[in-house]
């Protein structure tokens, strides 16, 4: 299983859930990007003058590799389309977009408020649209951002004053980007009619200063690829590889869902990787992946396998993925208001009454009778989990695993979401929270959504 390609100073690796890194192409590269399928990924070769696009398929250490020209920054469609800038940083810039293996179907040319940019930082595609997002930076190293649809002029989505970067989105359509404001630094959600050349409108999702991130973090971010976890890696015992990373380090592509997107931090401490969720305030609250290696990790006198937080995508290897996946799909089915498919995915002794026996299909009319509870599932969901004494649970909110004295910013936030009124909230603060909670088993089970002490 793989939760992340990471390209470097040496090849790209796949990172496995216990944190081994299995070689698949050497060389130095950049910026991989898998397939829809999941089958095959296209990354930059540095080898040569120019970079090269290659193609290879996610098999193996073995895997058969194929140039397929020239460019940078390859980003693919859901379709199998892909997008990829030709040229020299500050010379002439073309963007390209086609098949993998054809000529491309149509090309603009890059332009920042109508002077040649002199580089492409980012370049990714609307889920929801047949549109490509890119940011340019101008002879002055100025920033802008524009969108460009096939057979059309690119519409400028803002310019350098806006203080926004690294655009980038969820698989569920929704924009993001970070912005930059007095020093302070937050990943904030961008309204869609901007794309269209609106006045930019944002809403704040995360703070990222208070965990003391700043501008010059080399901050960007990479949206969580479909969930392709299950491609298997073709060794018998992936150990921990060759490739180097250190700051040069280029994450490409991450497993994960569309309530995430990855933000990758190149701090003193060495490249890490925050799968930020929207509904969490603080970093804190977030899984984080170390993509440093091992010995550089053992070098800054820290442990080489950290302890993970209790939401970790990466805990404890397949059974904490399942747990992650089945969070996904319930906290997906809410959101959409679909209530079969919560009832298809709840154990069939699920529990929805404290203290008494149930099953799914009560539970499923139990939500019918009051939809306002897909709303408070979904709020659960959002936060980071706690892992249930004496038992292979995971519960959420992670309040309910902790003593009220040991909760911190990111529990209290979605407590304050939860609770009706500042007296509920000071009755948890009293005895414990005792409010809607729901848990999945270690194997993915759902197995309740209950309330009361």
């Amino acid at each position: 299983r793989v939760v992340a390609l990471l390209a470097g100073p040496d090849g790209v690796a796949a990172l496995c859930p216990d944190g081994a890194r299995l070689p698949l192409q050497a060389g130095p590269a950049a910026h991989p990007a898998v397939a829809p399928d999941g089958t095959a990924f296209v990354f930059e070769r540095h080898d040569g003058e120019l970079p090269q696009l290659v193609w290879s398929a996610l098999a193996g250490t073995d895997a058969a590799a194929q140039v397929i020209g020239g460019g940078r920054l390859p980003a693919f469609a859901d379709d199998g389309r892909l997008a990829r800038v030709l040229g020299v940083p500050g010379e002439e810039l073309e963007l390209h977009v086609g098949e993998v293996f054809a000529e491309p179907e149509w090309a603009e040319l890059v332009v920042a408020d109508g002077a040649e940019a002199a580089d492409v930082r980012a370049l990714v595609w609307d889920p929801l649209a047949d549109r490509l997002v890119y940011e340019v930076v101008d002879a002055e190293g100025q920033r802008s951002v524009f969108a460009a649809r096939p057979d059309a002029e690119p519409v400028r989505v803002w310019g350098h004053d806006a203080g926004l970067r690294a655009p980038a989105f969820l698989a569920d359509g929704t924009f993001a980007a970070l912005a930059y404001e007095g020093g302070g630094v937050r990943l904030v959600k961008v309204d869609r009619d901007a794309l269209d050349g609106a006045a930019v409108s944002t809403t704040p999702l995360v703070d990222l200063s208070a965990a003391g991130m700043a501008a010059d973090d080399g901050l960007w971010l990479v949206p969580a690829g479909p969930l392709a976890a299950d491609v298997a890696v073709d060794a018998e015992e992936p150990g921990d590889g060759t490739v180097r990373f250190g700051a040069a380090a280029t994450p490409g592509w991450f497993v994960g869902d569309g309530d995430r997107v990855w933000l990758v931090s190149d701090t003193a401490r060495g490249p890490r990787a925050y799968a930020v969720t929207a509904g969490v305030a603080t970093l804190a609250g977030n899984p984080v992946v170390d993509l440093r290696d091992r010995d550089d990790a053992a070098a800054a006198g820290e442990p080489e396998d950290p302890a993970p937080a209790d939401d970790e995508l990466v805990r404890d290897g397949h059974a904490s993925a399942a747990a992650e996946e089945t969070r996904r799909r319930v906290h997906e089915a809410a959101r959409a208001g679909d209530i079969d498919a919560l009832h298809a995915l709840m154990a069939p002794a699920f529990s929805f009454s404290f203290g008494e026996e149930g099953d799914a299909a009560s539970a499923a009319a139990h939500l019918r009778a009051n939809p306002n509870l897909l709303a408070v599932l979904a709020t659960l969901l959002e936060g980071p989990s706690g892992a249930v004494d004496d038992s292979d649970l995971l519960a959420w909110p992670r309040a309910f695993t902790r003593e009220p004295a040991d909760w911190d910013a990111t529990d209290r936030s979605i407590l304050t979401t939860l609770a009706a009124d500042g007296d509920e909230l000071a009755s948890w603060e009293a005895v414990g929270y005792h409010g809607y909670r729901t848990g999945i088993d270690g194997d993915g089970t759902w197995r309740y959504f209950i309330t009361g002490d």
